[in-house]
């Protein structure tokens, strides 16, 4: 191959490139869908934690939690994963945070508490936001709403998460 035919092969390689940074932007956002399961006295859900915009490539990455509703005994578990090598191997699951919804609800004694759990979206967006944890107690009827956040990074790249009740109100 001559240096004449190599030239326009650089040329439109490099404009490629220039065409792929400057659309980069504009592609289409990835598909999320929130997930929950439930098992008799368990519940399970995920939902955004943080949305932070990516510095060399402009696109939104999401940070996630695990919700785990316990009936039996009356907490509610979460934790932040966080993709990690230790020596052990491979770590995704890291220290879980807890509520205990009889002392945030206070059913009356005697009574059994009935808990509901979604995951909800407020401004969730490449300029940020996040998904509250509405858990509804139907013998009180009261909805109650909580935020999970990372938390400070510890030695071995684990983050204990901070687990918030930002609202108790009366249903109507």
């Amino acid at each position: 191959m001559t240096i004449r035919s190599v030239g326009p092969c650089v040329i439109c390689v490099l404009a490629g490139l220039g065409l792929g940074r400057l659309t980069a932007p504009y592609s289409t956002p990835q598909a999320r869908a929130g997930q929950g399961d439930r098992s008799g006295e368990s519940v399970l859900a995920t939902g955004t934690v943080s949305v932070e915009v990516d510095r060399m490539t402009k696109q939104p990455t999401t940070t996630d939690a695990l919700y785990y509703l316990d009936y039996s005994a009356g907490r509610l578990l979460a934790t932040v994963p966080n993709y990690r090598q230790t020596v052990e191997g491979t770590r995704v699951l890291g220290a879980f945070a807890s509520r205990d919804l009889v002392a945030d609800f206070r059913p009356p004694r005697g009574t059994t508490p009935r808990f509901l759990m979604t995951v909800g979206q407020l401004g969730l967006s490449a300029a940020g936001g996040w998904s509250p944890l509405y858990v509804v107690e139907a013998t009180t009827r009261q909805v109650a709403t909580y935020r999970v956040s990372p938390g400070p990074m510890r030695a071995g790249g684990e983050q204990q998460p901070t687990f918030e009740l930002v609202e108790l109100k009366p249903l109507p």
